[in-house]
């Protein structure tokens, strides 16, 4: 019986931009590339009341777990039972991303950059994360 091949996951996150001009761009062909990546695949944009801040998208967006479930909001939250703020890093949490569950099934990955993502173990492939971060709050993250 013939392997069945499936085709490559690829997942771009497009972290800056004003998203109307992007869309506005790639129609008028400014961004060939992009405008190509949106006729031939799903796209969208994360929206909603909770987007006040950006911190945790990331972490929410790769583990399907809510931002209520894993508790980051912001790079600044209040200490439990206090008024005062605490730094908190999404990668203090015990979250993996959806990826994690590749591990045994012979599936290979090469993940560069993902947003607020701890590193997977034991997964086959590579992974280059906090690479262009905007949080220099954090240490830097050693293998």
């Amino acid at each position: 019986m013939a392997e069945v091949q499936t085709p490559p996951l690829v997942i771009l996150g497009i972290d800056v931009g004003e998203p109307a001009e992007i869309v506005c761009w790639a129609q008028q062909g400014y961004l060939a590339t992009i405008a190509s990546i949106m006729e031939r695949g799903c796209w969208g944009r994360t929206a909603g009341p909770e987007q006040l801040c950006e911190h945790g998208t990331g972490l929410t967006l790769f583990s399907g777990i809510s931002r209520l479930e894993h508790g980051h909001h912001d790079l600044r939250q209040l200490r439990p039972g206090t008024y005062e703020f605490q730094t908190v890093s999404p990668y203090s949490s015990e979250v993996l991303p959806f990826w994690a569950h590749l591990r045994g099934r012979g599936k290979r990955v090469a993940i560069i950059d993902a947003n607020e993502c701890r590193l997977a173990p034991d997964l086959p492939g590579f992974q280059l994360l906090k690479w262009a971060s905007h949080e220099a709050a954090w240490p830097r993250l050693r293998p």
